[in-house]
């Protein structure tokens, strides 16, 4: 008894510092009635009675009640930043008479399921936080299930009531306090993929004595998904500094459209600018620029012939040719005659002041004197690569030569050694013999 009473008291130990480093699992029962998670990810088991769930600042927060009247006039509370909540009601009178705070910029799915027994979220009322994504599904059938539920959502992103068949989101009387209502989303940055950010489900579920504020009116602000009977669905609309009620199926001055008209008229604009920028610079940059020096510089150069020395800077030359028309001709012959035949490769030297070095087609040497012949045996027709590859050959031919040379002295060698004690063999042989034969 006292081995179990200690295994007991170790694993009630080892459950308590797991819910408080990780989160991890809570059950009310064995927790107390006002739990709080700790950690990075949380699931409370309602299987007991609970006054408050507090979700603390964990990153996702699961609720799953189990138990009959577990929170009803409770309080669940998941107020952190970017905080994601799941409640799911598996019990009666589940949330009945409580009051729920959702996660700013976060986002809250509230379900009911078929295990439900009916009062699910009745008389519950539901804040959401600034920029709050909500999803309440009403989708038991049993009785006042979603019933008399107060959304306030003012300052969420996104709302959306859904109703499944057999279900029900409905008031209980016309006086204002015991009707249904949802209080849609203002001044929302909501983009889609639903075409308001206020949606009301009622697709096969109950709607009645139901009241909406959308401050836009509809379809801007508030849409219904189905058809709901005339007067079912109060709507308010903020209009000329005042809230106007009317019926949702005939809106009249609460109908207003979400996209605006007026913006896409100033789309001309663009229109006009890029008719008129394209059609002067292609015309006018290409046909000057690329017919002038392309054609002038290659006429004059082939034909001049080089001169001893040059008597200004290649800059020089170079900025004034251009300036001459590609048809007219030089109207005097150089004034002075090269003493050397210029060579086959002539059209293809460059001009470079004294010190500097000179290419040519065949080679590129340095030309310290003009009058000296400096080109190297590449002028005979070989090129790098076939020196290169012949310097190769002749290195391969010579280390084999080498290693041949040394393989035979090893192999003279082997026999020098091997000889004497062939004749040793014989010896003894002979001297064997000699013996028998005195004998």
């Amino acid at each position: 008894m006292l081995y179990q009473k200690i295994a007991y008291a170790s694993y009630i130990v080892i459950q308590f510092l797991a819910t408080r480093t990780t989160g991890g699992t809570i059950y009310v029962s064995s927790s107390g009635s006002s739990p709080t998670c700790t950690g990075t990810s949380c699931t409370v088991y309602c299987d007991g009675s609970a006054n408050e769930i507090n979700c603390g600042s964990v990153s996702t927060c699961d609720v799953i009640v189990t138990k009959d009247g577990c929170l009803e006039q409770g309080t669940l509370r998941a107020q952190s930043n970017g905080q994601i909540l799941t409640a799911s009601c598996r019990a009666k009178d589940c949330f009945k008479e409580g009051t729920i705070y959702l996660p700013p910029y976060g986002s809250a799915t509230l379900d009911v399921t078929s295990a439900s027994d009916g009062g699910a979220y009745q008389k519950t009322d539901i804040f959401t936080g600034d920029k709050t994504t909500l999803n309440l599904n009403c989708n038991a059938a049993g009785k006042d299930e979603c019933k008399r539920t107060r959304v306030y959502g003012e300052n969420a992103r996104f709302v959306k009531v859904s109703v499944a068949s057999g279900a029900m989101f409905e008031g209980s009387k016309d006086s204002e306090e015991k009707r249904a209502y949802i209080k849609c989303p203002q001044n929302s940055d909501y983009s889609g993929p639903y075409n308001a950010p206020c949606i009301l489900d009622a697709n096969g579920g109950s709607i009645d004595k139901t009241t909406v504020w959308a401050s836009e009116g509809t379809p801007a602000d508030f849409i219904i998904e189905g058809s709901v009977s005339s007067d079912a669905v109060d709507l308010y609309c903020y209009r000329s500094s005042s809230w106007v009620l009317v019926d949702y199926n005939s809106p009249g001055t609460c109908y207003r459209t979400r996209a605006p008209t007026a913006a896409p008229t100033t789309t001309k604009a663009p229109t006009k600018q890029p008719t008129k920028r394209p059609t002067k610079q292609p015309t006018e940059n290409p046909t000057k620029q690329p017919t002038k020096l392309p054609t002038k510089g290659p006429t004059i150069t082939p034909t001049a012939k080089p001169s001893a020395a040059p008597t200004s800077s290649p800059t020089d030359r170079l900025t004034e040719t251009p300036t001459q028309s590609p048809s007219d001709k030089p109207s005097k012959a150089p004034t002075t005659v090269p003493t050397e035949k210029p060579t086959e490769d002539s059209a293809e030297q460059q001009v470079v002041e004294e010190g500097e070095t000179s290419t040519t087609g065949a080679a590129f040497v340095q030309n310290d004197d003009p009058g000296e012949d400096k080109s190297t045996f590449l002028n005979l027709g070989f090129s790098e690569l076939e020196l290169y590859m012949v310097a190769c050959t002749l290195f391969i031919i010579y280390t084999c030569c080498i290693l041949g040379w040394v393989i035979l002295r090893k192999m003279k060698d082997y026999k020098k050694k091997r000889l004497p004690n062939e004749n040793d063999e014989e010896e003894v042989r002979e001297d064997s013999a000699s013996r028998q034969q005195f004998n």
